[in-house]
C-alpha cells in the first residue's frame, strides 16, 4: 500500500490537483488510501503477478477517479478483476496459442471478446470513459458529468421503471409524474388490489376459456384462479364443468358457437 506522501506526489502531477494546497491534497489522499484499504483487491488473485497487475490497476483508478459509494468501490473490483483476467490469462493464452499453432481458438477469442465487453459495460456504469477535453475540465465538472453519465447508463437499462437507486449515493428514489400530463383510468387487470380482471371470469364462467387460459394471460397458476373465484365470491356451479367441457375437444380443434361481436357474420370462434 502506497503511503500519503506517495500518493500526494502522484496527485500533484495530475492537472485538476495542481492547485491543491497540500492540506487539501492530503485529505484527498487518505480518502483514496482508505478506499484502497476497502477495496482488498489482494484477495482476488494468487499469483504475485497478477496482484502486482491489479494493485497498478488500483492506483490508477483511484489517482484519477473518485468512488465514494459502496456500490461504485464493489464494480471498481469487478473492473480490476476483469482487465487482469483479461491481459494475464485470456491474452496470454491466444498470445501462446499463435505461437505455437498460428492461431487461437474461437472459444478463446469469443472469451476475449466477452470480457471486453463486460469491461467497457462496467466502465459505462462507473462513468470512466471519457474524451480529450476531460483533463481541462475542473474536478468539480469531472463529477457531474460522471454522474449524468451513470444516469444515462441507468435510464438505458431501466426504461420502465420508477424506482430507482441514485448513482451517486445509492439511497432507493420515486419518480414522480405530473399527473397533469396523464389520464388516470381504472387498471383493466387489479380489482381491489387483487390481480385479476372480471371479463376473463365472465368468459370462463360461459365455458369460452378455460382455467390454463387465464392462468396463462395473467401469469399466475391454475389455484390463483379458483382462489380468485373464491375470493371474489363467484359460485362454484357458475364454473362447474368449464373445464371438463374445454377439454374434451381434442387439442388445436377447440370451437363453438359464440355470438358474433365483429359484424363479420362468423359465428365459429376458436377458443
Amino acid at each position: 500500500m502506497a503511503d500519503i506522501d506517495n500518493i500526494i506526489k502522484r496527485l500533484r502531477n495530475l492537472p485538476q490537483y495542481k492547485k491543491l494546497s497540500y492540506e487539501e491534497l492530503k485529505k484527498i489522499a487518505e480518502n483514496k488510501q482508505n478506499a484502497s484499504v476497502n477495496l482488498n483487491i489482494e484477495s482476488l488473485f494468487t499469483d504475485k503477478e497478477e496482484i502486482k497487475l491489479a494493485k497498478a490497476l488500483e492506483e490508477k483508478y483511484l489517482e484519477e477517479y473518485n468512488l465514494e459509494t459502496v456500490s461504485d468501490k464493489s464494480l471498481l473490483r469487478q473492473l480490476i478483476y476483469l482487465e487482469v483476467y483479461h491481459v494475464a490469462r485470456l491474452q496470454k493464452a491466444a498470445n501462446e496459442f499463435q505461437s505455437n499453432n498460428g492461431a487461437a481458438p474461437t472459444q478463446l477469442i469469443d472469451s476475449i471478446h466477452k470480457n471486453i465487453n463486460q469491461i467497457v459495460a462496467i466502465k459505462e456504469k462507473l462513468g470512466l470513459t471519457k474524451d480529450k477535453a476531460d483533463s481541462l475540465q475542473s474536478d468539480a465538472f469531472k463529477s457531474l458529468k460522471m454522474l449524468m453519465k451513470k444516469a444515462k447508463v441507468w435510464r438505458e437499462n431501466n426504461q420502465a421503471s420508477r424506482t430507482l437507486v441514485c448513482a451517486h449515493c445509492s439511497k432507493p428514489l420515486l419518480l414522480m409524474i405530473k399527473t397533469e400530463a396523464w389520464e388516470a383510468r381504472k387498471h383493466p387487470f387489479f380489482k381491489d388490489r387483487l390481480l385479476g380482471n372480471e371479463h376473463l371470469i365472465k368468459l370462463y364462467k360461459e365455458k369460452k376459456l378455460s382455467k390454463r387460459d387465464i392462468a396463462l394471460v395473467l401469469e399466475v397458476s391454475d389455484d390463483y384462479i379458483d382462489w380468485l373465484i373464491d375470493k371474489w365470491n363467484i359460485s362454484t356451479k357458475e364454473v362447474e364443468g368449464a373445464d371438463t367441457l374445454i377439454n374434451s375437444y381434442p387439442e388445436g380443434s377447440q370451437t363453438e358457437k359464440s355470438e358474433d361481436i365483429s359484424g363479420s357474420g362468423n359465428t365459429d370462434k376458436s377458443v
